[in-house]
């Protein structure tokens, strides 16, 4: 399940700058493929309506130890698709990941930052 929240902030006089914050629960019920394809949705959506004033992605992943290898895949699916990879690269985008232990979600967001999955 993939919850979207936008937020905004003024950057200059003239200029505001666009937040996208994911929320990303995986439940036994829809899988990792599924989530990317709302993600992808949306987050193109989001792209489009703001262009260059969308400057920043939050992904905040909801999964316990045991689904980083669905991390993975989301992030596989998102790096194959050529216009999620090309987005990805116009936004700041920072990690988190509450619900895993504190050294497997080090893990994880390093192998992400790294592409080594």
């Amino acid at each position: 399940m993939i919850k979207f929240l936008n937020g905004s902030k003024r950057a200059g006089l003239f200029r505001k700058e666009h937040m996208l914050s994911t929320v990303v629960t995986w439940t036994s019920a829809v899988g990792p493929e599924e989530d990317f394809e709302q993600f992808r949705e949306g987050f193109i959506a989001w792209m489009q309506k703001h262009g260059s004033s969308a400057t920043n992605l939050l992904l905040v992943f909801m999964v316990h130890d045991s689904g980083q290898q669905a991390i993975f895949t989301f992030f596989s699916r998102a790096l194959g698709d050529t216009q999620v990879a090309a987005n990805l690269g116009k936004v700041r985008i920072s990690l988190q990941f509450p619900s895993m232990s504190q050294a497997v979600a080090e893990q994880t967001k390093a192998q992400i930052l790294t592409k080594d999955f």
